[in-house]
């Protein structure tokens, strides 16, 4: 857990430090088109991060039979780049009907694909067994968007569109420099069947509704914000959502080991000692993100003020929203998550679909017109959620051990 962490805190902490040049460099109307373009680019990846998760499962499944494995590499390849090309054309299409808002077209699609090379790179290499690959591939993207930016910065007076352009395009270098020196695809045999399509099919279809009920979660704040208050507003919310990528650190890092440790301990008959673990983490991880929180709290106008500079002041109404959803998200997600090697993936599937009906319904009906009414809005949703995974849990934890 402390390793898989730290891998990912380093990413992040670099994608941190890009976003908080960026907020420098560009006044916060500008920065705010670079944060809601990236917003929506996520949105637009959603059928994109399927494809990643499926193929990482079969990858790993396929890891003892060479020519299986070949076989999901280069069906996964196709496959990516098609989805891609649709992604990007419906990108397009939704940009030319005016329903993208005040977010860059061609930056946003820049985005997408700069996304999808790094993203089914990552997944890949984790899928067939590689470490050094994926961790340098996740750290290697965000430092070359920090470096070429601040390259850049240095040099001139970088604008929205140059912004965007280097976030896509720096997230595809890592893999290229993996391909001409240490190639994973290039030089072999990658073929493409009907077998291997069918599978990762198969295996996408029951991902599809959880991971657009996330995005739409994690999103949906943003896109009201943009909406109702403006590009300002937006910068702002969103360097206050950037400080709150903290709390994805930990249970990401946990979750890569506690969902295969828990699904082994249940295969072993040990499913009373899964639970525990499961717990123990989950109330663990939560303390720690509630110091965290209470800490970003006290410290928040001079810590925006430190971090941003006196323009970002009014972040600091949000970033108490945001602090508290932070917290109850990394209960989520390590007790829904890591459920799912108890073989109750419909617990994360449920509730995060409870977070984004919970969340669009109140920014669409409710009266709010400040960052600060959205934040509390994203936390009261996946708070929302949370109580229901309890309830949900309390029940299976019954169901498992009677079976145990």
């Amino acid at each position: 857990m402390l390793g898989l962490s730290a891998a990912e805190g380093g990413a992040r902490l670099l994608s941190f430090l890009f976003y908080l040049l960026a907020a420098r460099v560009l006044v916060p109307s500008q920065f705010g088109v670079v944060r809601y373009t990236i917003a929506l680019s996520f949105v637009a990846f959603v059928a994109l991060q399927v494809l990643v998760k499926a193929l990482m499962k079969e990858l790993g499944g396929a890891r003892a039979e060479p020519e299986r494995l070949r076989e999901v590499l280069g069906t996964g390849l196709v496959a990516g780049v098609l989805v891609l090309a649709l992604s990007g054309a419906l990108v397009l299409l939704a940009a030319a009907l005016g329903l993208t808002g005040s977010a860059e077209p061609l930056g946003l699609v820049a985005v997408l694909a700069g996304t999808a090379c790094f993203q089914l790179y990552y997944a890949m290499g984790r899928g067939v067994g590689h470490v050094g690959r994926p961790a340098l591939t996740y750290v290697g993207a965000s430092a070359c968007q920090l470096v070429a930016f601040g390259l850049l910065a240095a040099l001139g007076e970088p604008d929205v569109t140059t912004t965007l352009w280097i976030f896509g395009a720096t997230g595809a270098l890592p893999p290229l420099v993996w391909e001409l020196f240490r190639p994973l695809l290039r030089g072999r045999p990658l073929p493409v069947t009907r077998d291997a399509a069918a599978l990762l099919w198969r295996i996408s279809a029951p991902l599809v509704l959880g991971q657009v009920a996330y995005m739409t979660w994690w999103s949906a704040d943003q896109i009201w914000v943009e909406s109702a208050l403006g590009t300002t507003q937006v910068g702002l919310y969103g360097a206050a959502k950037n400080v709150c990528q903290v709390f994805v650190v930990l249970p990401a890092g946990a979750n890569g080991a506690l969902l295969p440790r828990v699904a082994e301990l249940r295969a072993a008959g040990r499913t009373p000692d899964a639970l525990r673990l499961l717990y123990k983490t989950t109330v663990g991880l939560v303390a720690a993100s509630a110091a965290l929180a209470v800490a970003l709290i006290l410290l928040r106008d001079p810590l925006l003020e430190l971090l941003y500079g006196s323009a970002y002041a009014a972040a600091a109404g949000p970033l108490v929203g945001l602090s508290v959803a932070g917290t109850i998200y990394a209960g989520h997600f390590t007790l829904t998550g890591s459920a799912i090697g108890l073989g109750r993936p419909g617990i994360s599937t449920a509730t995060i679909c409870i977070a984004a009906v919970v969340e669009v319904l109140v920014l669409v009906l409710a009266p709010g017109a400040s960052g600060t009414f959205a934040a509390w809005t994203y936390a009261g949703a996946i708070g929302a959620a949370s109580l229901v995974a309890l309830w949900l849990m309390v029940r299976a934890d019954r169901t498992l051990r009677a079976g145990a």
